[in-house]
């Protein structure tokens, strides 16, 4: 309810005086009505209470409605308010913007005290019936041609504060995160921690966390709130380290397919975890689902046992002739309990319960228009972004899912904020009504925004927006933004779709009863009959969700509303200075930060592709940047080494003025080669040059975990509480990557950069003793020290000098870097006078260098390459390259 003559307030603050408000608009019917006045006190924000009258300023007027729940926290507060008639609260109120409280009500000349007898008790009631107040005149709103939107619902403080943090992450406005810190002391953080796992969110809600805490914005410091904090860091490095081992598997599987030029598509967790959240150890997966045409399941299958994986279903000839509205999976599972499950789809739609709109799809368009991306260090197919945004709500729509997670929600802001300008919102809506899903992405899409705060453009929801919603979908879409999503609740939207008795009747008599394969494919053990028994577990299994989940959640509903009237205060505490936090680094040699978003620093030797449109006329150039960092491309040289994509657009452009009438130039990085980085040691291979050991291109901001990944993920026995990371500027640093994966303690993973050289040991090295070969010999790297190892059977062992080496010059390196001895390695004495006296009995960690030429200085030699030779001498095996950069050194 608006309140004029808003220049008042001021007065009111000032004066400290009471003051008569005539009062308009009937979200406080029927206490208030247009024509009433009420009279306003000051008051102190510690006296306010539930059911009070509440007059503030928002947006240069004044509005009187009911307060609902005070925050407060340290002193400060926030108040959360609601019009009688509404369903929705209002914007956070801060103290700042009180006027004051209304004592009284002036009706018919009359006036009423709330404080006193029976207006006090009627001013209560009014209070404890708004629920149905907001029920009775909604209907009345609907009925005069209103749409009720629900912009904000009033839930417990725990899911406040969980929805304060995504808003603070996905809202472009980010108007919550002084909410969350007020929440954070309002909340019980073991629920909290609860209700985020439920909601498969804990993940990344400890990101958001983590970010708020670097920032100084909220703060940690009593036993309870670290422990919470452990927890949800626990829950993050546990995905991180599940979802290393399963992208070491995916990378197999999709290296598998592509050799059996099998066309593979990743979906769902698989490309989100990588592609939207670009952090692994935020999204969660239980198995990896991946996209196939259905004219490849026998090859797929086929595929799949050559690498160890059994069917879970029936035979793939079966699959073949099973029509597309039902279930169209097959499940693959490995006898390896460290290997993932891998969900084959052959169609967007999967489901248990029948989707008649499933052949309006279109998988031909899905495939044609999907992208190449890179997951786990190997290129893949991804649907493109807006079929992926249709895909996120149509999965979330389905009738077991029903948006009865925050994680659907989190999944579809994430790919929103990611893709940006990728995602063509035109497309997407005219792709859903296309297919006949746009009732699902109309309703999702207003869930995601209204719990992440994610935006959406409005002529999106206007586009999307029937006439008339049904019964059932208001009453899915009324209970769910209140937070009560329920398993199931969405039939009654997939029953709306179908018009007509019979439609519907058809629709619930195939739910109920499916044909026999769908459930030989949900009960595995009937083989393919159809007893009466699994029959009367599918009507069972549909009652429970459908009917009974609804009955015992909304009964649940009403005892937390009634606990939240009740909800008592907690006070705050200070937390120390939190620690540096690597991961947000704004920049290095690869990568700046633009707008918040990491972007790659284009580099010499990176291949570039270019096009240039001259109105509707496109031209496509592939250059490669050349080692002065410059590119030619349609009259003009510009150096683009250095500058991120979008500032190399914007160059090329501007130089392109001079010859072409408004040009405009998009530049995709076709290869990248000129930022690279060495991973050596302890590293999986699958028997592919892309993976193991070896030089890794780096493409934007990456962290040691997820360079791991790409590399195909650490060996069974790698020693991660010991990994050496040798910088560029000659420093060596030791990481625990065991604790960044796995520890329980506060650390953070570290990002690499162009130049870097990472090893990662063996469990057993450190424990053995070893020698060093390195220089012109034909197999440099790192030997095992034997008892009775002499300095021929080591050269012998590293198969030999090459013919350019100087093997008079070859010394033994001896007693460390701080006091080395240089011992002259007398070959020829050995080899062609046969003196074996001269044959070196070699001790641990002794480093023998062939040279290619005299060296004059071997202190100034050692001088100069002491840094790497110090990474060098740090125990690993099977080394190649770092014998390039010892060899610099004799330059």
């Amino acid at each position: 309810m608006t309140i004029d003559y808003s220049h008042i307030a001021e007065s009111i603050l000032r004066e400290n005086t009471n003051i008569k408000i005539p009062v308009t608009g009937d979200s406080m019917s029927p206490l208030l009505r247009t024509g009433d006045t009420i009279l306003v006190e000051p008051v102190n924000a510690e006296d306010l209470s539930a059911g009070d009258i509440l007059v503030y300023k928002t947006g240069g007027n004044m509005v009187a409605h009911r307060l609902v729940r005070v925050l407060r926290s340290s002193g400060r507060c926030m108040f959360l308010t609601k019009g009688d008639t509404f369903s929705s609260i209002d914007s956070p109120v801060r103290e700042s913007d009180i006027i004051g409280r209304a004592y009284a009500v002036g009706k018919h000349g009359m006036k009423l005290n709330l404080k006193k007898r029976i207006f006090a008790i009627v001013n209560r009631l009014s209070y404890l019936l708004s629920p149905l107040s907001s029920f009775l005149y909604g209907l009345r709103r609907r009925h005069k041609g209103f749409d009720v939107s629900y912009d904000a619902v009033m839930k417990p403080n725990e899911e406040m504060f969980i929805s304060a943090l995504l808003k603070d992450e996905f809202s472009e406005e980010k108007p919550d995160s002084e909410l969350a810190v007020i929440l954070k002391d309002c909340v019980d953080l073991s629920k909290v921690h609860r209700l985020a796992r439920e909601n498969g969110i804990s993940q990344k809600l400890y990101t958001i966390i983590k970010k708020l805490q670097d920032n100084n914005t909220l703060e940690f410091k009593t036993e309870n709130e670290i422990s919470f904090l452990n927890k949800m860091k626990t829950d993050y490095l546990y995905t991180a380290a599940k979802n290393t081992l399963l992208y070491s598997e995916f990378r197999r599987v999709a290296d598998s397919f592509r050799d059996g030029k099998i066309d593979l598509m990743a979906m769902k967790g698989a490309a989100l975890a990588e592609l939207a959240y670009r952090d692994i150890g935020t999204r969660s997966m239980s198995d990896i689902d991946l996209l196939i045409k259905k004219k490849d399941i026998k090859k797929t299958d086929a595929l799949f046992e050559g690498l160890g994986y059994t069917a879970a279903d029936p035979s793939p000839f079966d699959s073949m002739d099973h029509p597309n509205n039902y279930l169209t999976t097959r499940d693959y599972r490995s006898s390896n309990p460290a290997h993932p499950s891998f969900h084959l789809h052959w169609h967007m739609v999967n489901s248990s319960v029948p989707a008649p709109y499933s052949a309006g799809i279109d998988m031909n368009d899905i495939w044609e228009d999907a992208v190449s991306v890179e997951i786990a260090g190997t290129r893949v197919l991804s649907m493109s972004p807006h079929h992926f945004l249709l895909h996120l709500t149509e999965h979330a729509m389905r009738v077991t899912h029903s948006a009865s997670r925050l994680l659907y929600f989190m999944d579809i802001a994430a790919l929103i904020k990611s893709y940006g300008n990728k995602l063509d919102w035109h497309k997407a809506v005219r792709a859903g009504k296309d297919y006949g899903v746009d009732i699902f992405m109309r309703n999702v899409l207003k869930l995601t925004h209204l719990n992440t705060g994610i935006g959406v453009p409005e002529w999106v929801l206007s586009s999307l927006k029937e006439k008339k919603r049904t019964l059932g979908e208001r009453l899915f879409f009324n209970i769910t933004a209140r937070g009560s999503g329920i398993s199931g609740l969405s039939y009654l939207v997939h029953m709306g779709m179908n018009k007509g008795i019979m439609k519907k009747a058809s629709l619930l008599l195939r739910t109920l009863f499916p044909p026999a394969w769908v459930l030989a494919k949900r009960h595995p053990d009937s083989l393919g009959r159809t007893p009466a028994k699994f029959y009367f577990y599918r009507f069972k299994s549909v009652l429970s969700s459908v009917i009974l989940s609804p009955v015992r959640k909304l009964r649940n509903i009403c005892l937390i509303l009634m606990l939240c009237m009740s909800v008592a205060t907690a006070s705050s505490v200070h937390a120390s200075e939190p620690p540096v936090n690597d991961t947000e680094i704004e920049q290095n040699n690869t990568y700046t930060m633009e707008a918040g978003i990491p972007e790659y620093l284009i580099a010499p030797e990176d291949v570039l592709e270019i096009r240039i449109w001259r109105g509707f006329e496109e031209k496509k150039h592939e250059v490669t940047v050349k080692p002065d960092g410059y590119i030619m491309v349609a009259y003009v040289s510009i150096k683009v080494a250095d500058m991120t994509v979008r500032q190399a657009e914007a160059e090329l452009n501007e130089a392109l003025l001079e010859y072409i009438k408004k040009p405009r130039v998009e530049i995709l990085i076709k290869e990248y080669k000129g930022r690279t980085i060495t991973i050596l040691g302890a590293i999986q291979s699958n028997g592919r040059l892309s993976t193991g050991p070896g030089i890794y291109p780096l493409k934007g901001k990456t962290t040691l975990s997820q360079l791991i990944i790409s590399a195909g993920g650490f060996a069974k026995d790698a020693k991660l509480e010991n990994v050496r990371i040798k910088k560029t500027e000659g420093t060596i640093q030791s990481v625990n990557l065991f604790e960044i994966m796995f520890g329980s303690e506060v650390s953070n993973d570290i990002i690499v950069d162009s130049g870097d050289t990472v090893y990662i040991p063996y469990k057993d090295e450190e424990e053995e003793s070893s020698v060093f070969v390195l220089g012109e010999i034909r197999k440099p790297g790192v030997y095992k020290l034997t008892p009775d190892l002499t300095l021929l059977q080591a050269l012998v062992k590293a198969g030999g000098y090459k013919e350019v080496a100087l093997i008079d010059e070859i010394r033994i390196i001896r007693g460390g870097l701080d006091n080395p001895q240089f011992i002259l390695a007398d070959t020829e004495a050995i080899v062609e006078r046969g003196d074996m006296t001269k044959n070196v009995f070699l001790q641990d960690k002794d480093i023998i260098y062939i040279p290619k030429t005299k060296i004059g200085n071997w202190n100034a030699f050692l001088k100069k390459m002491r840094p790497t030779l110090e990474f060098l001498t740090l125990p690993f095996i099977g080394v190649t390259q770092i014998n390039d950069m010892v060899k610099d050194g004799e330059d």
